[in-house]
């Protein structure tokens, strides 16, 4: 039986589609940026998982791309809600703005860097789902051309004409159905490409555990975060943390050993949080469910 499909908007699955395909990035960035005259090149300067990147919640798996013209991207999927997005996402187009003159060069030789955020939420009050964010004065006169960030909120699909090609995009990071999917492959060759590319990451058993390792961490935040919010007893937030940790675990156990059995499921309902801890911590390496549920 063929391995379930990756979600590309876990930022691993992302980084792996995109990062180490040139004509899928390529395509993707021309249906954000709607360029004139095409995409030529789109160079990737970080094509490998960053060696922490299981472990930083907070880390940003971004692609950092040079394009033909010299103009620099940075291009992210954010998945997870986080605090201080804008503020994080300006200090990452800064560190590549700043990164670009030698000591000695003139200023004439910055090229505009574009940030690109992939949003799974919605972070903007707007009405549509692409915005372009550039430095502008309010009777919209240009400052500089040198700084442009775009933001595509998933969630928040709309059916624009003039944005067909984005939109179909869009599509294929979020849907699964694959009735929908061949109808996406079939309007547009790269899409297919694109499925086809990411049918080889999930059959990839390294690629899979990435991706899982990830998506743990990243539920971790949610669980860490809704644990803060509780009010009242000490006793309530731990109890909040036992059945997130409890769900958390059950959703991971399931992708890698199938559907749980009901005294598996009790096993775990009875289970405290530290014995939760100890079977998220084995469920990466162990062979078996029972390894992984052991007392």
């Amino acid at each position: 039986m063929a391995p379930s499909r990756l979600d590309p908007r876990n930022d691993v699955v992302f980084k792996l589609l995109f990062a180490r395909n040139e004509d899928l990035l390529k395509a993707l960035l021309g249906a954000v940026l709607r360029p004139v005259v095409p995409i030529a090149h789109a160079r990737v300067q970080n094509p490998e998982l960053p060696k922490a990147y299981s472990d930083d919640k907070g880390s940003f798996l971004d692609i950092r791309v040079r394009l033909a013209d010299g103009t620099l991207l940075d291009v992210e999927m954010q998945s997870v809600r986080r605090p201080a997005l804008r503020g994080r996402a300006l200090y990452y187009w800064a560190k590549l703005f700043g990164s670009q003159l030698a000591t000695g060069q003139d200023y004439s030789a910055l090229a505009p860097v574009i940030s690109v955020l992939f949003l799974n939420y919605r972070e903007l009050i707007s009405s549509g789902f692409h915005e372009i964010f550039r430095l502008q004065t309010q009777s919209h006169q240009l400052f500089s051309p040198l700084l442009e960030i775009h933001t595509i909120e998933l969630t928040n699909l709309l059916v624009e004409e003039d944005e067909q090609a984005l939109v179909r995009w869009c599509r294929f990071l979020t849907v699964s159905a694959r009735d929908e999917l061949a109808r996406l492959a079939e309007e547009d060759p790269m899409i297919a490409k694109a499925e086809q590319v990411l049918s080889e990451i999930s059959a990839d058993q390294q690629a899979r555990e990435q991706a899982l390792d990830r998506e743990l961490a990243e539920a971790s935040v949610k669980i860490m975060r809704g644990a803060e919010r509780q009010e009242g007893r000490i006793e309530g937030r731990i109890e909040g943390r036992i059945e997130a940790q409890r769900e958390l675990l059950e959703r991971f156990l399931s992708r890698r050993f199938g559907e749980l059995s009901e005294a598996h499921r009790n096993h775990l309902g009875s289970a405290s949080l530290t014995q939760l801890e100890a079977y998220t911590e084995r469920a990466f390496d162990a062979q078996s469910l029972d390894d992984v549920l052991k007392r």
